[in-house]
């Protein structure tokens, strides 16, 4: 559980900066820079699941979706030995274009068997993760925009909830929290 959040959001601010200046850059990319991307990418999925598990930004926020595509996995199986041979595991020929919840996004990064960034068609910049679980690379390839994670990381940055409910679950024996940038209609303040 974190109990503030303000430091963890102003470092998804300074993320979502470093994913914008390597998009931008008109200069080919080198390894260092490569890393940093990938450092702030990782960095910054795992700070915002950290984010929704403390209940410290928005329903409104956790909820976003993101657009990707998928590859589907060509049946050859993805091991530690030739997971960087992304063209003959994957059919990058049939990719789907999905809206993938952040969670979900997070949980492949934090969970991570294949993550590299990749290359504008051109060769030249830096325009996206590609990134598989150690569960879902037998399934698909994700080809996340950085533009996309820019967005996320800026939204988790800036969201501040007004508004928390919570409400007791016997089954559970703990509160289910959501936390809202504003008081969800209906809602009765005092209400059970």
């Amino acid at each position: 559980m974190l109990w503030e959040s303000r430091f963890w959001k102003d470092d998804l601010l300074r993320y979502a900066d470093r994913l914008a200046r390597a998009r931008r850059s008109s200069l080919p990319t080198a390894g260092a820079t490569n890393v940093a991307v990938e450092k702030a990418v990782v960095l910054g999925l795992f700070s915002i699941r950290k984010l929704i598990d403390s209940n410290k930004i928005s329903i409104e926020t956790s909820d976003m979706r993101l657009r990707a595509t998928a590859y589907p996995s060509n049946g050859k199986r993805v091991t530690v030995w030739n997971n960087h041979r992304l063209e003959e595991l994957f059919d990058f020929k049939r990719g789907a274009q999905e809206r993938l919840p952040l969670r979900f996004v997070c949980n492949q990064a934090i969970h991570s068997h294949i993550l590299a960034v990749y290359l504008s068609s051109s060769g030249g910049r830096l325009v996206g993760l590609y990134v598989a679980s150690d569960q879902h690379r037998k399934k698909a390839l994700l080809a996340v925009p950085l533009v996309e994670l820019e967005r996320a990381f800026r939204r988790a940055g800036n969201d501040y909830p007004s508004f928390i409910h919570s409400v007791f679950d016997e089954a559970r024996g703990d509160y289910i929290v959501t936390s809202h940038t504003r008081r969800p209609s209906g809602l009765v303040l005092g209400s059970k």
